[in-house]
C-alpha cells in the first residue's frame, strides 16, 4: 500500500529521483575537495518546566496570556495542551518559565482534577524566573475536570515570567501540556545519510528558546550549514478542540506558508542573512504526518501525488518517527560568519527545534569540533544541488510560487468551490429527497444530504449494532492534523458512542428509516443495563449504579473521567437515546403495543434522571444535573445535557400518561420542572450587553454553542416553532452573544457541535440572514474535491485570515454528520411532531431560489404518509406546490422570509385568501393555519 511507504522514500527518495532526471544535474559529491565537517557546540539551556526545581526535559506545561479583563478574555496561548502533561501531588511544586511577548492582564493554565475527591492548589506568577518577585497568586479551590484556571494580574509588561502550582491537596492535579517524548525515543529511526551530526544524547541537550532567541558562536567561513530539525516543538497543524477562536487566539494554527521563526546569519562585516523558517519550505510536521500511534501515517494526497511537496519542501527526511527527523541546508555568503541566531516567532506556539548544526567548511572555528568524513552519497549530492537554500533564493522569494502551489494543492479556498455544481446521488440511495436551489452552496448541501444520509445509514448494522465511524473511513490526522489523510481507518468504528448513536437514531427516524432505527433501539436497550449488571466490579463508592447509558455502549469504563470505576455520568448521550425512543413512538402513531414492547427500558432510563435529583450525594446534582463528559467540559453543570433531559422527561411523561400511569407521568414532569427551573436559576449569567443568557461551558467543543440547546433540542420532539416565553428570551439573547463571539457565522473547527449547532439555532430563531451565512459556510467547509467531497468531516482548520482551510479528524463522524443532516432537514421544515397536524415550515435563505422535497415520511393522527413540495422564489413572489399520498387531516403552512415591511397578498389555488402575517427574526412570515383534509394545494405569495 503506497501510504505505508517510509517517509524517507516518499520525500527524500522521490526528491532525489526527480532531481537526478533533470538535465545537466551533475554536482560534485559533498566528500570531494578540502572542505570538512564540523559540529557546532549549541548553547546549553535549562528546560523550562521543573518539578521541585529539577528540570523536566522535553515537557512544556500549558500557559496562556489573558489580554483583557473580560470574562471571556482575548488570549495568546504560549503552550497549549495535547493530552500530555505532569501530575502534581501533595508536597511538591511544579512550574515553568516562559516569555510573554506582549503585555497581559492575566494568565491561565489547563488543569484536570485527579480522582473524585476535593482538590485545591496554589497558583502563583513571578516575574523574572523561579526566584523572581511575586506578581499575583490565588488558591484554586474548584479544580475543573478539565479546563483553564485563571489568575488575574492587572496589566503586566512583556518579559520573562515563572508560573507555579504548589501545595496541592487530595490526589493532586494534572497540569496539561505537551511533551516531546522520552529520551529513549529521540533518535528512533535515525539514519546517517551522508551528513555527520553530533546528536544530543538527551532531550535536555536540545536547546529551548520558546518565544526568544538563541545565539551560536561561529567565527569561520562555511560552504554549507546543515540544520538538524525541520519541525517545531509544537508539532501540530492545529490544536485539539478548544476555545481559541472565540478568544481571537490564532497561536494554535500552523499552515503551509506560515513562519515559525528565522535563522539569522550574522557576518563579521556587520551584514546579515535572514532565512525564514517556513512550513512547507524548510519546516514540516511529523506527529500528524508519520505517527503510527495516532492512526497514521497520514501521507495522502502526497503518496499518490508527490510533485507539489517535492517542488516546495527543502527538507531531507531521515525516517518516520525521530524527534528531529530531517535536516535542511543553507549556503551562506562566502565571508566570515560571526554567529548564527535562531529566532522564534512568538505569535505561534512552540519554537523551531534544532538538535544539531553541522558546518561544511575549511576550518571549524573556535566553537566547533571536527566530525568524521562521511562516505560519498550520490543521491544526497543530487538533492543538495536542487534543494540547498541560498541567499539569492531568500532575497528574491523564489521559493514562494512552489509554496503557493503546495498550499493550493492541500487546502481548500473559496476559489476552489465550482461556480456550477451538478446534483449527484450515490448508487443505491434510499430515503426522502431534499434538493436546494440557488448558489453553489445550495447544490453542495443537496449533495451533502444525498451522500451523508447514505453514509449515516451505513453506521447501523442489521442487528442494530452502531458504529461511530463508517467502516474504513478516512482520517485527517485526528485533532491536530495538517491537512493530509489516511484511507481505511474507521477510527471510531468499534465504538458505539451514546451521544452519536442518539443523534443518529433521531435523524434516521426524522427521515423515515424507522425499522432500522428500531433495531438500534433494541441494541441500546440491551446495553442500558451494562453498568447495573457490572456490579460489584462497577460501582460508585461501593454502591450499585442504576441503569443508564454511559459514554460508549458495550464498553463500560472505556472513558471514566473521575476515575471512580463507574463510567461517565454522560447525561447528554443518555438523553439523546431516550429522545430517540420517544420519537420512534411518535412516528409509530403513539401505538400502545409499541410502548408495551419498549416500556421497561423507557421507564428505567427515565428514572435515572429522577434518581440523580433525589440522590445528590451520589450524583452531584443540585436543581440541575451534573454531567461527566464533553458537554460539560469533562464534568460540571451544562445547559445542553439538562435541556435534553427536560425534553426527554416531558416525552416519557406523555408515554406514561398514555399508559394510564398518571402518578408516574406527574413524577417525570415534576423532575423536568425541577431541572427547567434550576436551569434558569443556576445555568444563566447576567451580561450587561446581552441581559440574561445561558452559560456556555463546553469549550472543548470550540465555541460554547451547546448553550443554544433550548433553541434546537425542541425540534427533536416538540415543534419546529419556538414558543414565546422567558426561556425563549434568554435563548435569543444567548444567540446574539454567540453570533458576536465568532463574526461571519464561522464555527467549523467542530462541524456538528460548532457549525451545525449555530446553523440550527439561526434557522429555528428565524435569523435568515445569519442562517444563509451559516449554511454557505457549512457548504464550503464540507466540500473537498479530493476525497468524499460531500461527506462531513469532524471539523476543519481555518487559517486566521479566513482565506483557506482543511479537514481534520474522522470523515463522516456520526455526531457531526447527523447534526448537519438535522440542519438540512430544518431548512426543508416538514414538521409532524405535534402528532395531530402537519406543519410545512421551510426556512430558505434569501440568496436561495427554492427547495424541493419528495417522499418525506410523516405521521399524522396515527396515519403514516409521505409528502412532498416544491417552493420557488422569484423576485417578490413565492410559489408552493404541495402533495401527499393520502389525506392530511390538519395542515399548517408558513412561508417566508419576506422583508420586514412587506404587505403580502396570499392566494390558495388561485383564490385570494386571508392569512396571518407575523414577524420573527427580523423578517415577515405568512401563516395559513388549520387547513383541513388536504391532499394537494398550491399557494402563491406576492408582496
Amino acid at each position: 500500500m503506497r501510504h505505508r511507504l517510509p517517509l524517507c522514500v516518499l520525500v527524500s527518495l522521490l526528491l532525489a529521483v526527480a532531481i537526478a532526471s533533470a538535465a545537466g544535474c551533475t554536482p560534485p559529491l559533498i566528500s570531494e575537495g578540502p572542505a570538512r565537517f564540523f559540529a557546532l557546540n549549541l548553547p546549553k539551556t535549562t528546560p523550562p518546566a521543573d518539578l521541585d526545581g529539577q528540570p523536566i526535559p522535553g515537557l512544556f506545561l500549558s500557559a496562556r496570556l489573558l489580554l483583557d479583563d473580560r470574562a471571556l478574555a482575548r488570549s495568546q496561548t504560549i503552550v497549549g495542551e495535547m493530552d500530555q502533561g505532569q501530575h502534581l501531588t501533595s508536597g511538591h511544586s511544579l512550574g515553568m518559565t516562559f516569555m510573554a511577548p506582549r503585555g497581559f492582564m492575566g494568565v491561565a493554565v489547563s488543569l484536570s482534577r485527579v480522582g473524585p475527591g476535593p482538590t485545591n492548589v496554589h497558583l502563583a506568577l513571578r516575574r523574572g524566573g523561579r526566584k523572581g518577585s511575586l506578581v499575583a497568586e490565588r488558591r484554586l479551590t474548584a479544580i475543573p475536570q478539565r479546563g483553564w484556571a485563571e489568575l488575574r494580574t492587572g496589566m503586566q509588561p512583556a518579559g520573562q515570567y515563572y508560573i507555579e502550582l504548589a501545595d496541592a491537596t487530595g490526589e493532586g492535579v494534572y497540569w496539561r501540556g505537551l511533551s516531546l517524548g522520552p529520551d529513549k525515543d529521540i533518535w528512533q529511526g535515525y539514519r546517517d545519510v551522508g551528513v555527520p551530526f553530533k546528536l544530543p544524547p538527551t532531550l535536555a541537550d536540545i536547546p529551548s528558546y520558546d518565544g526568544g532567541s538563541l545565539n551560536i558562536l561561529v567565527n569561520t567561513q562555511a560552504e554549507r550549514i546543515y540544520i538538524l530539525g525541520g519541525r517545531s516543538s509544537y508539532d501540530y497543524g492545529i490544536a485539539r478542540w478548544g476555545d481559541y477562536e472565540v478568544r481571537s487566539d490564532s497561536s494554535d494554527r500552523q499552515f503551509i506558508g506560515d513562519k515559525a521563526g528565522e535563522l539569522e546569519v550574522d557576518y563579521a562585516d556587520g551584514t546579515s542573512d535572514h532565512v525564514p523558517l517556513i512550513f512547507g519550505f524548510n519546516q514540516w510536521w511529523w506527529t500528524r504526518w508519520g505517527d503510527v500511534a495516532s492512526g497514521g501515517p497520514f501521507l495522502q494526497p502526497f503518496a499518490t501525488t508527490p510533485r507539489p511537496l517535492i517542488a516546495s519542501l527543502h527538507v531531507y527526511s531521515l525516517d518516520n518517527n525521530p524527534l528531529a527527523p530531517s535536516f535542511w541546508v543553507y549556503q551562506p555568503q562566502k565571508k566570515m560568519i560571526a554567529r548564527l541566531r535562531l529566532v522564534d516567532n512568538p505569535q505561534i506556539q512552540g519554537f523551531p527545534l534544532v538538535a544539531a548544526i553541522t558546518l561544511e567548511a575549511y576550518h571549524g572555528g573556535p566553537n566547533a569540533a571536527e566530525l568524521p568524513m562521511p562516505a560519498a552519497n550520490p543521491m544526497l549530492s543530487r538533492w543538495l544541488a536542487a534543494n540547498t537554500i541560498t541567499p539569492e533564493m531568500i532575497t528574491s522569494s523564489s521559493y514562494e510560487p512552489a509554496l503557493q502551489t503546495l498550499r493550493d494543492f492541500l487546502y481548500t479556498n473559496a476559489a476552489d468551490i465550482p461556480s456550477t455544481i451538478q446534483p449527484e446521488s450515490p448508487p443505491g440511495r434510499s430515503g426522502p429527497r431534499l434538493s436546494f436551489d440557488g448558489p453553489p452552496a445550495a447544490t453542495i448541501l443537496s449533495n451533502v444530504y444525498e451522500f451523508s444520509l447514505q453514509d449515516m445509514l451505513a453506521k447501523l448494522d442489521a442487528d442494530g449494532a452502531f458504529h461511530a465511524s463508517t467502516d474504513k473511513s478516512p482520517n485527517f490526522g485526528l485533532y491536530g492534523g495538517i491537512g493530509t489523510w489516511r484511507a481505511g481507518v474507521g477510527y471510531f468504528y468499534n465504538q458505539a458512542w451514546s451521544r452519536d448513536m442518539g443523534r443518529t437514531l433521531l435523524e434516521m427516524i426524522r427521515l423515515g428509516f424507522l425499522e432500522q432505527a428500531e433495531a438500534g433501539l433494541g441494541f441500546a436497550g440491551r446495553h442500558l443495563y451494562d453498568l447495573f449488571n457490572g456490579y460489584p466490579q462497577i460501582n460508585r463508592n461501593g454502591q450499585r449504579v442504576p441503569p443508564h447509558w454511559g459514554t460508549v455502549l458495550g464498553q463500560p469504563n472505556l472513558i471514566d473521567v473521575d476515575g471512580m470505576g463507574d463510567d461517565n455520568q454522560e447525561n447528554d448521550g443518555h438523553g439523546l437515546l431516550l429522545l430517540a425512543y420517544v420519537r420512534a413512538w411518535q412516528a409509530r402513531g403513539r401505538a400502545a403495543s409499541w410502548l408495551d414492547q419498549y416500556w421497561q427500558v423507557i421507564r428505567d432510563a427515565s428514572e435515572w434522571y429522577c434518581f440523580q435529583l433525589e440522590n445528590p450525594s451520589f450524583s452531584r446534582a443540585t436543581k440541575v444535573l451534573y454531567t461527566e463528559g464533553e458537554a460539560a467540559n469533562g464534568g460540571g453543570y451544562d445547559v445542553y445535557s439538562n435541556d435534553i433531559a427536560v425534553e426527554a422527561l416531558r416525552g416519557t411523561a406523555q408515554m406514561a400518561r398514555e399508559r394510564g400511569d398518571v402518578e408516574l407521568a406527574n413524577r417525570w414532569d415534576g423532575c423536568a420542572d425541577t431541572i427547567s427551573r434550576g436551569m434558569m436559576q443556576e445555568l444563566t449569567d447576567r451580561d450587561s450587553r446581552y441581559g440574561v443568557t445561558w452559560r456556555p461551558v463546553a469549550w472543548d467543543w470550540g465555541y460554547g454553542h451547546e448553550s443554544l440547546a433550548p433553541a434546537f433540542i425542541t425540534a427533536d420532539l416538540s415543534s419546529y416553532v419556538l414558543t414565546p416565553s422567558a426561556t425563549l428570551t434568554v435563548t435569543q439573547q444567548t444567540y446574539r452573544r454567540q453570533v458576536e463571539l465568532i463574526p461571519g457565522f464561522r464555527s467549523g473547527r467542530v462541524l456538528g457541535y460548532g457549525q451545525a449547532f449555530l446553523t440550527q439555532a439561526a434557522l429555528l430563531l428565524d435569523d435568515m440572514t445569519g442562517a444563509g451565512q451559516a449554511l454557505n459556510n457549512m457548504a464550503s467547509f464540507i466540500y473537498d474535491a479530493g476525497i468524499g467531497p460531500y461527506l462531513v468531516p469532524e471539523g476543519v482548520a481555518l487559517h486566521p485570515s479566513g482565506g483557506y482551510w482543511y479537514r481534520t479528524g474522522d470523515l463522516g463522524n456520526a455526531e457531526q454528520e447527523a447534526e448537519v443532516l438535522k440542519a438540512l432537514a430544518l431548512v426543508a421544515g416538514v414538521d409532524d411532531l405535534n402528532g395531530r397536524r402537519l406543519t410545512i415550515i421551510p426556512r430558505v435563505p434569501l440568496q436561495w431560489t427554492g427547495v424541493s422535497v419528495s417522499d418525506y415520511p410523516v405521521t399524522v393522527l396515527g396515519q403514516r404518509l409521505t409528502v412532498g413540495y416544491t417552493l420557488k422564489r422569484a423576485g417578490r413572489t413565492l410559489h408552493l406546490e404541495f402533495a401527499a399520498n393520502g389525506i392530511i387531516p390538519l395542515l399548517d403552512v408558513r412561508l417566508g422570509p419576506l422583508p420586514a415591511d412587506a404587505t403580502p397578498l396570499v392566494s390558495v389555488g388561485g383564490v385570494q385568501r386571508p392569512a396571518q402575517v407575523t414577524e420573527s427574526g427580523g423578517s415577515t412570515w405568512v401563516w395559513l393555519r388549520d387547513m383541513t383534509d388536504v391532499q394537494s394545494l398550491a399557494i402563491d405569495v406576492q408582496w
